[in-house]
């Protein structure tokens, strides 16, 4: 692998509809923030949005992401939090050192595209990554099975 950052891949959007329970999905929580696909290189990385802002100088907190393993592409939220929530408002007017990089998939890994792999594999692995980096601004979503009406 030459060390280069992944490419941009378009995210899953979420679909409108009814809201339903089932054991067979992972229910994402509302994070309140902006999209963004981190693509960590070999001694760079970059923040997108989903359509493709680059948002990595808007957040110089988030500096830590170039020491992850190269060759990855995460799809996560940047998220600003207060006392432990969501504040969709302050997003909008974040400070530096004001947001959170809140993960919910690896898409590649290794500079390899993972995203036929399953989904619960997919996230083990992602848990491993934000555990081994041990940033406190790296977070993993925890996600909800099951009760999605909740």
């Amino acid at each position: 692998m030459s060390g280069a950052a992944p490419e941009f891949i378009p995210p899953m959007l979420a679909l409108a509809g009814a809201a339903f329970d089932s054991a067979e999905h992972l229910f994402e929580i509302k994070w309140d923030g902006f999209r963004a696909q981190a693509l960590i290189g070999a001694d760079d990385y970059r923040l997108l949005s989903r359509r493709q802002t680059d948002f990595t100088a808007r957040y110089p907190e988030l500096d830590f992401l170039r020491a992850l393993p190269a060759g990855l592409a995460l799809d996560g939220e940047l998220v600003a939090m207060v006392d432990g929530v969501p504040d969709f408002e302050r997003m909008l007017h974040a400070e530096p050192g004001a947001v959170s990089y809140v993960v919910f998939d690896l898409m590649v890994l290794e500079g390899a595209p993972i995203v036929a792999q399953p989904l619960a594999e997919r996230r083990e692995r992602l848990r491993e990554i934000v555990t081994d980096c041990g940033a406190p601004r790296l977070v993993f979503s925890d996600g909800v099975v099951g009760e999605g009406r909740a």
